[in-house]
């Protein structure tokens, strides 16, 4: 896994104001990976809700056809988050950067390394 722990923070020195990032693992809700720049954040706690949603929303698209889930992006009064399929489909990127950061940058981003963990990943 020593790949995409390399790639987790290549990732992560690219994004500007982010809180969390991790490659999650759909079937347990694990991280396969995972950076974050506050020390006091557990970041199993919001890998193991988001996969939750990242599960919920493939089954919704499953169920009401419409497409295939590529992304999603969420917005709080402090963070957004993002969520990206990687190909493959067992695995999602999730990432957290803070209102001050550019999500349309960090999306830019994810979709780019995506090809990428998707290598790297079993």
């Amino acid at each position: 896994m020593a790949q995409i722990d390399e790639l987790i923070k290549e990732f992560s020195e690219q994004v500007e104001q982010i809180l969390v990032t991790s490659i999650i693992n759909l079937e347990d809700g694990t991280p396969m990976a995972g950076f974050t720049s506050d020390e006091d954040l557990d970041i199993n706690i919001p890998v193991a809700y988001f996969s939750e949603v990242a599960r919920r929303t493939l089954s919704a698209l499953e169920a009401s056809e419409m497409g295939e889930f590529q992304d999603m992006v969420m917005s709080t009064d402090q963070y957004y988050v993002l969520m990206r399929v990687i190909p493959g489909g067992s695995y999602v990127h999730f990432l957290a950067i803070t209102t001050k950061g550019n999500w349309g940058i960090a999306k830019i981003l994810m979709k780019k390394y995506a090809e990428k963990f998707a290598e790297a990943l079993p």
